[in-house]
């Protein structure tokens, strides 16, 4: 998948651009939720640097909460694949949206794969611009704080900072250059939740 006619990140070689962070299936959960708890989502980077990929509180609803993957000061961001843990104890991923997803610019179409049911506590996220037979789609540049994909969550139990964070060793950002030149170094910073 080195070769420059079609582009490398075309149609279906996102996952490969991706490598092995991609997952193989899509899934939502839904989970009871304790009554009368009410979530808030705090980030670890509340003011992120440039250069960064962060978990950013979105729209809460009683025991629905949103957390929103947002990227910042990152230049010509083609693609993403990351690894969310979470204590199941305390909150499911129930859906996720990658409508309002800034790879979204300029109408370029999209692939998302998105995996909650594989490993308990665990989101495996893959997203990226799916590139054109000539190759001439080029990332988004970012420069203030841009949301990748947001997760909704439902807690499930009252507890105090429970830790919502990017996996180590499972987090990558590509550029839309020929692989395997078009890695990104990017900071990474999670949040927590707490639930009365």
């Amino acid at each position: 998948m080195h070769r420059r006619s079609p582009h490398p990140l075309a149609p279906r070689a996102v996952a490969v651009a991706l490598g092995c962070l991609l997952v193989l299936s899509c899934g939502t959960t839904e989970n009871a939720t304790l009554p009368g708890v009410v979530a808030t989502f705090t980030p670890d980077a509340p003011s992120p640097a440039d250069g960064s990929v962060t978990l950013q509180p979105g729209d809460v609803t009683n025991t629905i909460f949103q957390v929103r993957v947002s990227a910042r000061g990152i230049a010509d961001l083609f693609g993403a694949a990351f690894w969310v843990s979470y204590d199941p104890t305390y909150m499911a991923l129930r859906t996720y949206d990658d409508s309002a997803s800034l790879l979204r610019d300029g109408g370029t179409d999209v692939a998302v794969q998105v995996n909650a049911t594989a490993e308990a506590g665990k989101v495996k996220v893959g997203i990226g611009r799916i590139q054109n037979a000539n190759g001439t789609i080029k990332g988004v540049d970012v420069t203030d704080p841009r949301d990748l994909i947001v997760l909704t969550f439902v807690a499930r139990a009252a507890v105090t900072a429970s830790p919502i964070v990017f996996v180590d060793g499972h987090g990558e950002i590509v550029s839309s250059a020929t692989p395997p030149n078009n890695g990104i170094a990017v900071t990474w910073a999670g949040g927590t939740l707490t639930t009365r």
